[in-house]
């Protein structure tokens, strides 16, 4: 038996309610995915949802997760909440958005478990770029050795 997939999209805000956040309310409401939005210290105190949990800084307190006391007020890694609220939830995909980005009807097709990726061969020092390029042009990542720059990299293409 295939277990259904559940989703679950995260946000951290300190803007009031927005045309932005309006659509991915609605966009998560029709898909049937969880909303999980984190507030701070700059959100309004009116922000309310018709669809999906907001967390204010007291409802934060009150979730029993010890790395709330941890997380730095005014801080973009208050989204963590969200994703621990997430996983709670038993969320096996989390999506993480922007209140500031305006999702496209896309954004909310289905998302799937299979992933493309390589398999790395060589033992060392690689350039991970080279991945990602269609060219032969080379790319300097910092912190690479400029002498592993131009070695000859192995790839394996694997699903899984």
């Amino acid at each position: 038996m295939t277990k259904k997939n559940k989703t679950s999209l995260v946000l951290t805000t300190i803007n009031k309610v927005s045309k932005n956040i309006l659509n991915i309310e609605k966009g998560c409401k029709r898909k049937n995915w969880e909303l999980q939005i984190v507030g701070d210290k700059k959100t309004p105190k009116t922000f309310n949802l018709t669809y999906g949990k907001f967390y204010s800084l007291s409802d934060q307190s009150k979730l029993g997760l010890s790395y709330v006391k941890k997380s730095l007020i005014n801080s973009y890694a208050r989204k963590n909440i969200a994703y621990l609220m997430s996983i709670k939830s038993g969320a096996n995909i989390i999506i993480e958005t922007d209140d500031d980005n305006y999702p496209l009807k896309i954004f909310f097709q289905d998302r799937s478990l299979f992933q493309k990726f390589y398999l790395v061969k060589n033992k060392g020092w690689i350039n991970i770029y080279d991945v990602f390029k269609k060219d032969k042009s080379l790319i300097w990542p910092r912190g690479l050795p400029l002498t592993e720059i131009t070695k000859k990299k192995i790839f394996i293409r694997k699903n899984f």
